[in-house]
């Protein structure tokens, strides 16, 4: 497993159970979620919604998020294999 650390805290669209963004009847979101600085996650690479999403996973928690995100925010910690 790969095991990530988040170096740069940001906001993500809450998904409801099947992956869709939840939104209220004008197309608005919700509810967003933080992304904590420090935080740490599994990247799923067996569990990929498409080709241009990640998904990270922490205890029951996930999120899908884009490659550019990903790469800005996230970095790789030492002895994850």
């Amino acid at each position: 497993m790969k095991k990530w650390k988040c170096i740069k805290s940001f906001s993500v669209s809450v998904c409801d159970e099947d992956g869709d963004i939840v939104e209220d009847e004008n197309g608005d979101i919700i509810e967003e979620k933080q992304v904590e600085l420090g935080s740490e996650w599994i990247r799923d690479e067996d569990n990929v919604p498409s080709l241009s999403e990640i998904r990270l996973e922490k205890d029951s928690d996930w999120l899908e998020i884009d490659e550019e995100t990903f790469e800005n925010c996230f970095e790789k910690l030492e002895g994850s294999f």
